[in-house]
């Protein structure tokens, strides 16, 4: 899981210790059944979790270590969709998961909400400590993007000012540069998550940005498919 997720915004990072069984399925009170495949030396390559519901078949989640499993998944769950007398497979998965994108050759319809409150609302409470676990990968993101110029965040909590500096971010209180970037905390938190690009927020009411600043931000802030997958909802 933590393989197939490391890049994907949103999703949980589990451990043996605080992540031991799948407690809910797709919806709250819904249990959850699920499935192993291992090889004959017994190497887990792959699971996958429903429902325990008997007229339908929802998936919450899949995985596999080799996309050449996906068959052998698709397979049980069609079996299930047959002796339930069903003729849909619901999976809940964003739209570029591996498994997604294999089914579409077999005919698929997707189903994207996006709730203009509630839901997926995120806050930021401290801004200096969000940004210094996030210095690494946006220093990843700006490898080898030519042109990038310091940037000064300013929103209701602060401002905060992002240098690359030899392959890394260093961060300092304040906006002592010409590229800013100013606008609300939770604006900040869309684009951090990918879920608004630069070009949108730059498209909307109280939002500002001086210098040179488009550029470096769309290097930062690229669009994204933020997804947390449904037995982490909280």
């Amino acid at each position: 899981y933590n393989a197939n997720n490391a890049g994907r915004t949103c999703a949980m990072v589990r451990s043996t210790e605080g992540f031991t069984k799948f407690e809910k399925g797709t919806y709250w009170g819904v249990r959850a059944e699920t499935a192993l495949w291992e090889d004959v030396d017994g190497t887990l390559l792959g699971y996958a979790v429903w429902d325990n519901d008997r007229t339908a078949v929802k998936v919450a989640e899949i995985g596999a270590a080799d996309d050449a499993l996906f068959p052998t998944i698709l397979t049980a769950l069609a079996r299930q969709a047959v002796e339930k007398r069903c003729e849909e497979i619901t999976v809940f998965a964003p739209p570029d998961d591996p498994f997604a994108e294999y089914a579409q050759r077999f005919g698929t319809e997707w189903t994207i909400r996006n709730p203009r409150y509630s839901d997926g609302m995120l806050r930021i409470m401290n801004q200096r400590p969000l940004f210094e676990k996030l210095a690494p990968e946006l220093a990843r993101r700006l490898s080898g993007f030519e042109g990038a110029v310091p940037i000064a965040i300013q929103t209701d909590l602060g401002a905060i000012t992002l240098t690359p500096e030899s392959g890394r971010i260093a961060l300092q209180e304040g906006a002592a540069v010409e590229a800013q970037l100013e606008l609300s905390q939770d604006k900040l938190m869309q684009l951090i998550l990918g879920y608004r690009s630069v070009r949108d927020m730059l498209n909307t009411p109280d939002v500002t940005v001086t210098g040179d600043a488009v550029p470096t931000l769309q290097a930062l802030f690229p669009r994204d498919t933020a997804f947390m997958w449904k037995p982490d909802h909280f």
